[in-house]
């Protein structure tokens, strides 16, 4: 569970940028009032209060992560320490020129397997690396440590604005589930168990906007409205959530990272994918 923006805890609730986002796309005029699980920590609150200052309309919202699947976390560290290891592995090979690593996202071992896997790389690279320079791929298929590594281009590099030489790295990104599919039962028991306990929390402001807005992470990242009418066909939105929408924090062009917002529930309005998005 966490705040939007990701730190700063009550004081940055004031300039929420989900709140500016909801201001310019509705026309209205809410104000930070006062972080309620800061006022009263004895009982289970919403995270923050808004008043519309032109109409008085009270608006409460609550966020949360949401993970999926459960290993997403440790799997990220893992590819971060792999992608140091190879980098660092290799730091004398790649400083002139431009080169491109593929692995899987989430990657997952132990440390001393990690470590292994790294090896692997690094001692491939180093030995078929006059291969690599004439224009060869190198790299393996293997279920779970599936690589390749290949010379890149640093004119490429330039005109996307990333470093001309070094190492360039690239995940697999998995999805869940095919578009007709039916999302993994252990995603829908989580997704009952995010509800269930945002229930208690709004039960006390039935009479106000109830907004729960999720982050989503790993798998599900990039699932919108679509993927959303599929889960909630499964999975009962309690009455207490009265909206539900995904924010997300990501690149908003080629330059410039920012807030972006859509609306999942309840569904039948246009989606706000295109619309211009908060920036934090």
């Amino acid at each position: 569970m966490g705040c939007l923006p990701e730190s700063g805890g009550c004081e940055r609730q004031r300039t929420d940028p989900f709140v500016n986002h909801l201001n310019w796309l509705e026309g209205t005029n809410y104000v930070h009032k006062a972080c309620l699980d800061v006022i009263d920590r004895n009982t289970p609150q919403p995270e923050a209060l808004y008043v519309d200052e032109d109409s008085a309309a009270r608006l409460v919202i609550e966020r949360k992560n949401l993970v999926w699947p459960p290993e997403y976390a440790v799997g990220h560290k893992n590819d971060h320490f792999l992608v140091d290891l190879v980098t660092e592995g290799l730091r004398d090979l790649i400083s002139d020129d431009a080169y491109e690593l593929q692995l899987e996202l989430a990657i997952s071992g132990s440390r001393v397997e990690l470590e292994e896997f790294a090896d692997l790389i690094t001692e491939t690279v180093r030995a078929r690396f006059a291969e690599i320079r004439g224009g060869m791929r190198v790299g393996s298929t293997q279920a779970g440590r599936r690589w390749a590594f290949w010379r890149g281009d640093q004119q490429e590099r330039t005109f996307e604005g990333a470093p001309e030489t070094g190492l360039g790295v690239h995940w697999d990104v998995p999805t869940s589930g095919e578009s007709s599919g039916k999302p993994p039962d252990g995603f829908l028991k989580e997704v009952a168990r995010l509800f269930g306990a945002c229930v208690p929390k709004f039960e006390p402001y039935m009479d106000a906007r109830r907004i729960l807005v999720i982050e989503q992470h790993g798998d599900m990242r990039y699932m919108g409205a679509w993927w959303w009418k599929r889960v909630l066909e499964l999975v009962v939105m309690p009455t207490e959530i009265q909206e539900l929408w995904d924010g997300m924090f990501d690149w908003l062009d080629d330059d410039e990272q920012g807030w972006t917002f859509e609306k999942l529930y309840p569904s039948g309005d246009p989606p706000n994918l295109d619309l211009k998005p908060a920036k934090a």
